[in-house]
């Protein structure tokens, strides 16, 4: 998976366009959101079910 990542960040930087950018960077950005989310869930569920 590193060689294809390579190979698509050399050819991205030869292009005029900004919309690989643009579409990188929102996908890291939901992809972290997705990751950082579900781990906060959990906690008041346990909670709750600790408490009754």
């Amino acid at each position: 998976m590193n060689m294809p990542r390579r190979r698509w960040v050399s050819h991205a930087t030869l292009r005029d366009s900004p919309l690989d950018a643009i579409l990188s960077g929102t996908i890291m950005r939901a992809v972290s959101f997705l990751a950082s989310t579900p781990l906060p869930l959990p906690l008041p569920v346990f909670l709750l079910f600790r408490l009754s």
